[in-house]
């Protein structure tokens, strides 16, 4: 450690080639099929502790090849999507010990995520809509293991009330199983978060010209105060190599105050 700035740069370049297709079955119904090559850069952690010589480095950005297709479908009441995906990742990034909270990375050669997923807006009536949606998931490297932090599955839905300058929201996400470390030794069970907002907009006659659209905004997070865990943090230095996780936050409450000026 010198106590000096680090600066130094790395640059790629790539075409990244796409086809986009849609058809209109009928008005407010779509399908459609997109192909493309995707391309991520190594993240910048992994050039300031991967070795003192940042010159040497060999990390690799990771490429992606994405296939998908899915149906939408809209009109005044409902709101409706659906799609499956497909996924070939190479050069994949990802830690393979940790120990006192430091990981080592490497370069993978390849994964495979795919899945399928939906969502869905009813609007009910009075203002109120219901809304949810869901993915099952499958993220695995060359070797069969699950690639670290993909949840299997994840739901959520709830109601959400837009009307007269109101709009509420109570809302729950389901994030489903994942696994801490590459080796697959450390699960991570699901876990799920309640949030709820509230809000009022000004309008009309409610306020003079120069409040006119000002807003005042309620959110609560994690309504429950649950403290799951979420991911593996790395393991202690002791000689038991003791587990080390990150949990959810507690409830949080945020209260903003905006208007155009």
């Amino acid at each position: 450690h010198t106590g000096l700035p680090l600066n130094y740069s790395k640059s790629w370049s790539k075409a990244l080639p796409a086809l986009d297709i849609h058809y209109k079955i009928q008005p407010g119904w779509v399908a459609y099929a997109q192909v493309a090559e995707g391309f991520q850069a190594p993240k910048l952690q992994l050039w300031r502790a991967s070795q003192a010589d940042i010159t040497q480095n060999t990390f690799k950005p990771s490429t992606t090849w994405n296939y998908q297709v899915g149906t939408t479908l809209k009109n005044r009441r409902v709101d409706l999507s659906a799609d499956a995906y497909y996924i070939t990742v190479t050069n994949l990034t990802k830690h393979i010990n940790s120990t006192g909270g430091y990981f080592i990375y490497i370069n993978s050669d390849k994964a495979t995520y795919k899945g399928v997923e939906g969502s869905a807006t009813v609007y009910v009536g009075n203002g109120f809509s219901v809304y949810g949606y869901g993915s099952i998931n499958s993220a695995k490297d060359q070797n069969n293991q699950w690639i670290v932090a993909a949840p299997d599955s994840t739901a959520g839905g709830g109601l959400i009330y837009n009307d007269h300058g109101w709009y509420g929201s109570l809302l729950d996400s389901y994030i489903g199983k994942q696994y801490g470390n590459s080796g697959n030794t450390t699960p991570i069970a699901a876990y799920s978060q309640a949030d709820a907002a509230l809000s009022y907009t000004l309008k009309g006659d409610d306020a003079p010209n120069w409040l006119q659209s000002a807003r005042v905004n309620l959110q609560v997070h994690n309504l429950f105060d649950k403290h799951s865990i979420t991911a593996l943090f790395g393991q202690a230095g002791n000689s038991a190599q003791t587990n080390l996780y990150w949990t959810m936050p507690g409830r949080s409450y945020f209260l903003t105050l905006s208007a155009h000026i």
